[in-house]
């Protein structure tokens, strides 16, 4: 049987990758195709072998402090003071941070007791 060529839409579309990851897959030879002009078909059958490998999760997800505001319910100052204080992951971009999805949601499964903390007596 002769081998299935699809564009590489087509494999994104079936595949649920980015048209870009499938090209460098083409280019690195990880997935095997044949290069028409500046175009590729790619081997149906080894795009599928690609995919029923395992792979390392991707990368991190991650979104501004308005955005995780918004997500989960906690005001932009106090999700910065998490971000200062490394109760939650992120990077820094210069003024601005980007906040990791996974550690805020790991921070938000926390129990916590809500309202003021109680005063230490012996620090009056």
């Amino acid at each position: 049987m002769s081998p299935e060529y699809m564009g590489t839409t087509e494999a994104s579309r079936r595949s649920g990758l980015s048209t870009a990851w499938i090209r460098r897959l083409l280019a690195t030879g990880r997935v095997e195709g044949l290069r028409l002009g500046h175009d590729w078909a790619v081997d149906y059958e080894s795009l599928a072998g690609y995919l029923r490998q395992e792979r390392k999760p991707g990368p991190k997800e991650y979104m501004g402090t308005t955005e995780a505001s918004r997500r989960s319910g906690l005001s932009t100052p106090w999700i910065r003071r998490l971000l200062a204080t490394g109760r939650v992951q992120g990077l820094r971009l210069g003024h601005d941070w980007a906040v990791d999805y996974e550690s805020l949601a790991g921070y938000l499964r926390q129990e916590r007791k809500p309202g003021p903390k109680p005063l230490d007596k012996d620090a009056r």
